[in-house]
């Protein structure tokens, strides 16, 4: 759903599907994601009727971040053409995972927890209801890609060789692409081949959770 201003969060990477109705009998129906500064055409995702109910849907995914116009352009029986506004979309950057320090990318496991509203209690959020997975592993970037639903959260970030980190409890108002970074600590011990040797540590990694 569009903010107050009118804009369509999104992040690079993620799929959201996309349905509308549409009247006059188009045969061809597909959404251009147009420039806000020059109105070029960036990308374009093809929509298909369903037989049953006679909307059109699609699903739309951007490579880049940045900020579009999401056009509607339909063709009729006749060849005739008509397009459409609907909105505009910001695309945030993916999130990253890095180490303290030199900012170097982190292979590392990725969890969002999810606070239950009727238990009260934090289970590991259902991703795959939203076609996302949680789990998830970051990229050889060091890059995460989320999209979260109203509630709150917590995050926790695991490698080999940093401490765990787990950043504050936030809260979603209104569903969002999380974008952030989150920044490990190596951990302090020996590494003897597959004995890992842990000294103690009175600290732990903690990032802040920042939109």
């Amino acid at each position: 759903n569009p903010d107050e201003k009118g804009i369509v969060y999104s992040v690079a990477g993620i799929d959201q599907k996309i349905t509308l109705s549409a009247v006059g009998g188009p045969t061809n129906i597909k959404a251009v994601a147009k420039s806000v500064e020059n109105n070029q055409n960036l990308e374009s995702f093809n929509l298909t009727q369903m037989p049953d109910t006679g909307l059109w849907t699609g699903i739309i995914s951007f490579k880049n971040p940045g900020a579009y116009k999401l056009v509607i352009e339909a063709v009729d029986g006749g060849g005739n053409k008509t397009s459409r506004i609907i909105n505009d979309i910001y695309v945030a950057p993916q999130s990253k995972v890095v180490s303290e320090g030199n900012n170097e990318p982190i292979n590392a496991k990725v969890e969002v927890f999810y606070l239950e509203p009727e238990s009260s209690r934090w289970t590991l959020w259902e991703g795959a209801s939203y076609g996302q997975a949680n789990p998830q592993n970051t990229d050889p970037l060091g890059n995460f890609k989320l999209f979260l639903p109203e509630g709150k959260y917590y995050i926790t970030a695991t490698a080999k060789g940093f401490t765990r980190l787990t950043t504050d409890i936030f809260e979603v108002n209104q569903s969002k692409p999380i974008s952030t970074t989150l920044t490990m600590d190596k951990k302090l011990g020996l590494d003897l081949g597959k004995i890992d040797i842990s000294l103690p540590t009175w600290t732990t990694g903690i990032s802040r959770y920042r939109f």
